[in-house]
């Protein structure tokens, strides 16, 4: 069985909530990961002129589709 991998843009993380998606030595980003069988790039830098950072995301669409729902959690708490 196949499944093939590929790199998703993400949604766009509030600058200050960066820091929460990463989580404590990366913590949390490690278990999205893990839970999802995907890749999570954070920038360590927001975009010039912006207040946010473009994660991206390497897996399976389902696999994206899971992190883009944490990190939307995340980010509303």
């Amino acid at each position: 069985l196949w499944s093939f991998s590929k790199t998703f843009p993400l949604s766009q993380i509030p600058d200050h909530d960066v820091g929460l998606c990463i989580g404590r030595q990366g913590c949390v980003i490690k278990e999205m990961q893990q839970k999802t069988g995907t890749r999570i790039q954070i920038p360590s830098q927001p975009t010039p002129g912006q207040a946010h950072r473009v994660a991206t995301v390497t897996g399976t669409q389902e696999g994206c589709n899971q992190v883009q729902g944490f990190i939307e959690r995340i980010i509303q708490e």
